[in-house]
This record gives C-alpha cells, structure tokens and sequence, in this order.
C-alpha cells in the first residue's frame, strides 16, 4: 500500500504525463463491502493500494489504468500450476466443490498484451479491465488437463468448499496468534 502510493506519488512529481498501469487482482473483486465475508490479507492490501490509484485518479489527475489479473499461468510459472503439479504427483489433490464454474485464468502472454495495450491506448485511461481470457473451462477442468499432461491420476475426491474455508479461516487464525512464520497447510487463498 505504502509502494504504491510512493509510485504514484513520484509520477505526479517527476512526471505527472506519465501513465501508470496498475496491477490489481481479481480476488479485490471479491471483498465485501458489508464486511461478511473475511477478506485475505492479500486482498486487503491491493484493495487499500487500489484505492490509492482511484483517488489520485479522480482527485489529483494521475494517468492510469487498472487491470485486475486473473490466475496466470505460463512457462516459468512457480506457483499456480507448479503448486498443482507437486500435489497431483504427492497424490494430495482434491476437487473443491464450486471449482466446475469457469476459472479465472489468463496466460503470462496474453496479459503482457494487456499491458501493452493498455499502456498505448488513451481510450483505456481511467478505466480499469479484468484479465481473463475467457477460458470456457474450471479450475477442475484445469487440474485435469495438467494430470493428464504430467501422467498422473486426476483428484479423486470433491469436498465441500463451506467446510475448508471455515478449516481455513481457522488456521490462519491460529497462525496469525502464535505467529507462526511458515504458511498454514491451508489458506483461504489455496481454497
């Protein structure tokens, strides 16, 4: 939050015809306004950064677009389908239900030329585009294509995503308490 404000800060001074392309993240699309549903700190902090942007924006002519980034996937990729592939081959992945509907996902290539266009265009100041390529598969379907590429078996258990948030949300919880350093085995982000 407190990067994002010294960049936009530094444009304004350095210089203010200078446009900025703002990484955001799909998962700020989720946060509840209402506070019902208990938002990652992930999500907090891009959407407190995002903020930011907007206000410059509206109140202090910053030039920018925002773009929130789907699931990005591509070569070199050393989480999304490398975190799917050790569990796929450690024979630890399940489905989770929900995961049938369409997933978020965008290829590294596809929004570099986002940003690209983004960047060139003028008719895309001030607005903001979510990055997804339109996929018309799930994340199961998804977790199924890299098992079959892989040569491993494909999950097969569905359990319900109600009961693993809730399992989630407590062992953060008693991470964050005991201030354990390492990253729970669980996390509402994985769910």
């Amino acid at each position: 939050v407190e990067g994002t404000k010294n960049i936009v800060d530094t444009i304004l001074s350095v210089n203010p015809m200078c446009k900025l392309i703002y990484a955001s993240s799909i998962s700020v699309l989720n946060i509840d306004k209402n506070n019902s549903k208990k938002p990652t700190k992930y999500a907090i902090s891009k959407f407190k950064a995002e903020q930011i942007v907007w206000d410059y924006m509206k109140h202090k002519s910053l030039i920018s677009t925002i773009i929130y980034a789907g699931l990005i996937y591509g070569p070199h990729d050393l989480r999304l389908v490398q975190s799917i592939i050790k569990y796929l081959k450690a024979g630890r992945l399940f489905y989770i239900q929900g995961g049938e509907t369409l997933a978020p996902l965008i290829y590294v290539d596809d929004i570099c030329d986002l940003f690209i266009m983004a960047s060139e265009k003028d008719c895309a100041n001030d607005k903001s585009y979510i990055s997804v390529k339109g996929l018309k598969i799930g994340i199961h379907d998804f977790i199924n294509m890299l098992a079959d590429r892989v040569g491993c078996p494909r999950p097969k258990y569905m359990l319900p995503k109600k009961h693993l948030m809730a399992m989630a949300i407590f062992l953060e919880e008693i991470f964050d308490i005991f201030k354990i350093k390492t990253k729970p085995p669980l996390t509402r982000r994985t769910v």
